[in-house]
């Protein structure tokens, strides 16, 4: 009795709520999705959970007795046919490797399935040795065929269920995404990657659409008909794409259906794009200097950036590697300052896509406490023409004029946020520099960033000066986010370069550095709410995003060693 006292059982009760349903205590209804995720317009997060651990055990118990009783049944047949005078078949492959996905068979399911016709019968004794005679299939060696393809197909689930590329578990995603470039777990096909993560191609209309509407996260570098005539081209014949332009269709997917598309169809939270751009990349080999490795990198580690509340560590060595592959294409030269020829198409290209290589890569490493890939002397690349994606195209021989500041375009905020960065480049370089100034230099350096910075700040269009939200109520959602962001990337460079100085007691600085805390913090406490569902500006909810979010961090922290 005290034996049965010290038993405990227990049981593994199937969780038949959503993942949803059960973290929000909510009713559910089972459904696929239920009606709890479906009213909340979330239906993208209605999961199950299953018990992996579990279901891989139990599955593995089940393969290696179904494959025990197979080859027991085997042997019972071929110990029959050897009693009754049958010839025994030991020439038949009993079960042929499985082939992966991405890799080639070495037999056809009809060239096995001849060579076990054409077995020896018992009616058959005085026929030559060659001579193949065909048995039906009532005959005993059709069960041996039979057998055949049940092996194989418990092989086959064994090692590749479905094409069983790696998932990713929601705690560390856009961390195990990114490891997946530097040491992918399986060498997956381009084939069995569009197979597997690819949609149909009325949803992937929809993805693209809604990105290519969104004015503030869509890529300059992105033209809109050069974009159309690749995409049309690859759904002609989507495995002669190169696999790195592949990438960048799937990040796009990535970036609207997670921070773009609302209610059916928003996938939030969801990875498979993200994992498909990484396993194209990968495939397209991003490491070597070659056409679509700078863009693709590029807009993966902005999706990696705007889908994610916090950044991933790993997303600094990625932004790295971006900057050395940029450089040594030659994207840090302007295209007129080289001797190869580009075409006005494509110089305004190259110098959009270095534009937003150097600002990624400043805020990255600001957000981590580290220096800048590349320093300022080092490239002289020219900042983007202020043009509309109908100004230009591939066949355009003769340069375009570009429009004024004061005039409104997809890439006026790109502009304005070089001119910053620029000075926020110089900044950073002058707060993490390990060899100390005497006093003097450091106070004058002080004072000629701080003017630098409020002159660069001073001159941007006055249509990207932020203004209250009470005011904005005619404003479009994208404008909002634009002139919050650049006010955001103002506010934390004041904040930078005057935070060390606090300590110092530097009156200047404390003053500099307790207004824009200030006003970090209060203007991204006053728009966080805009940006939920149902607030003015509810289509860019992207912009609670990593980034946006640790300045919020930083100007509070600052703010509280002000106080």
């Amino acid at each position: 009795s005290q034996q049965r006292l010290q038993l405990t059982v227990t049981r593994n009760r199937e969780r038949r709520s959503c993942c949803e349903c059960r973290r929000r205590k909510l009713k559910c209804d089972r459904g696929l999705p239920c009606g709890s995720c479906v009213r909340r317009s979330d239906a993208g997060s209605c999961t199950y959970q299953q018990f992996a651990a579990e279901l891989d055990d139990g599955n593995h118990g089940r393969h290696a007795q179904s494959e025990a009783r197979l080859k027991r049944l085997e042997q019972l047949i071929m110990r029959l046919a050897a009693q009754a005078g049958a010839p025994t078949p030991h020439s038949i492959e009993l079960c042929p490797s499985a082939p992966l996905p991405g890799e080639q068979s070495t037999g056809s399911a009809s060239s096995s399935r001849t060579s076990n016709r054409e077995l020896p019968t018992e009616s058959a004794p005085e026929r030559a040795e060659d001579e193949p005679i065909y048995s039906g299939s009532t005959h005993w060696s059709a069960m041996l065929e039979d057998i055949q393809q049940l092996r194989c197909s418990t092989a086959q689930l064994n090692r590749s269920p479905s094409p069983n590329y790696p998932t990713v578990e929601p705690g560390d995603r856009n961390s195990s995404i990114i490891s997946m470039l530097f040491r992918p777990s399986t060498t997956a096909s381009l084939e069995g990657v569009l197979t597997f993560y690819l949609p149909p191609r009325q949803d992937v209309d929809r993805l693209i659409s809604a990105y290519f509407r969104s004015k503030t996260i869509s890529a300059p570098f992105i033209h809109g008909g050069q974009f159309r005539r690749q995409y049309e081209a690859f759904w002609q014949n989507q495995t002669a794409t190169p696999p790195l332009w592949i990438a960048i269709l799937f990040s796009i997917c990535h970036i609207s259906a997670n921070t773009l598309v609302v209610g059916k169809g928003a996938l939030n939270g969801d990875s498979r794009f993200a994992v498909a751009a990484a396993h194209c990349l990968v495939l397209g080999e991003y490491f070597r200097p070659k056409r679509f490795a700078v863009e693709g990198l590029l807009i993966f580690c902005q999706a990696q950036s705007l889908t994610s509340v916090s950044a991933p560590p790993d997303i600094g060595v990625l932004a790295g590697l971006l900057m050395r592959i940029a450089t040594s294409m030659g994207y840090h030269r302007d295209p007129t300052a080289l001797p190869l020829s580009f075409s006005p198409f494509e110089t305004e290209l190259r110098r959009r896509t270095w534009s937003m290589c150097m600002q990624l890569d400043l805020l990255i490493a600001f957000h981590l406490g580290v220096p800048s890939s590349l320093q300022f002397p080092t490239w002289d690349t020219k900042a983007p023409s202020n043009l509309m994606a109908s100004d230009f195209d591939e066949n355009m021989a003769i340069w375009p004029t570009s429009r004024p500041d004061s005039e409104v375009t997809e890439v006026l905020f790109y502009i304005a946020k070089h001119k910053i960065i620029v000075v926020f480049e110089k900044i950073l370089r002058h707060t993490l520099d390990a060899q100390l100034e005497n006093p003097v230099a450091r106070e004058r350096t002080v004072n000629e960033l701080d003017a630098e910075l409020r002159a660069v700040y001073g001159a941007i269009p006055n249509i990207l000066i932020p203004i209250p939200m009470t005011n904005s109520v005619v404003d479009p959602s994208s404008l909002i986010a634009t002139r919050l962001c650049l006010s955001f990337i103002y506010r934390k460079c004041l904040a930078a370069l005057h935070r060390p100085y606090v300590l110092q007691r530097r009156p200047a600085s404390i003053l500099a550095c307790y207004n824009a805390s200030l006003g970090l913090v209060r203007d991204f406490a006053d728009a966080c709410d805009e940006f939920l569902s149902g607030g003015q500006a509810e289509a860019e909810r992207w912009f609670i995003s990593s980034i946006n979010w640790q300045d919020y961090l930083f100007g509070a922290t600052a703010l509280c060693l002000v106080l």
